[in-house]
């Protein structure tokens, strides 16, 4: 006879079911979709962006991904290359067919892939291949916490709440 995982045992410990780990992404809380033509300039999309407090924009053709943008292209293809942002075309600085997941890949399969690929950010797309949504780590990090009694999410001490949704 097979036991328990030692995953089912401590979550079972901590008054949270095991299955959560056979969760699917549809199942998370996510933001509405924030996408932008790939002709839209870089500062429309890094605008849109800060407005949206989000990380990432997803460039789309009609209905087709053409790819993603996100604050780590800011940082590494934008911020120091001299590019004109105000007239640039962020299809030059996107990421081009990125990785996709189906919505009904496993929350745990997900975090294992952006972990090993190095994301922070992935669409999400339903079985005929269009987008319908992003999920980024802090949104599965988010929906993790909630998960826990409140008694086990209050900080050690509470000089170490956080002011800011911008620090740390």
């Amino acid at each position: 006879m097979v036991g328990q995982s030692e995953f089912e045992d401590g979550f079972e410990d901590a008054a949270l079911p095991g299955e959560f780990l056979r969760m699917t992404l549809k199942e998370l809380p996510r933001r509405p979709l924030l996408s932008l033509p790939p002709t839209a300039t870089i500062a429309d999309a890094i605008q849109a962006m800060n407005d949206k407090r989000v990380g990432a924009v997803l460039l789309m053709e009609g209905n087709t991904l053409a790819g993603i943008f996100t604050e780590r292209d800011v940082l590494k293809r934008v911020a120091l290359s001299g590019i004109d942002v105000r007239t640039t075309s962020v299809s030059t600085v996107m990421t081009k067919k990125p990785d996709m997941l189906p919505s009904d890949a496993g929350v745990a399969y997900a975090l294992r892939k952006m972990n090993e690929e190095g994301y922070r950010h992935i669409p999400i797309v339903d079985k005929n291949g269009k987008a319908t949504g992003i999920v980024a780590v802090r949104d599965i990090v988010r929906w993790l916490v909630e998960l826990f009694p409140e008694e086990l999410n209050l900080p050690p001490d509470p000089s170490l709440e956080s002011r800011s949704v911008d620090g740390g």
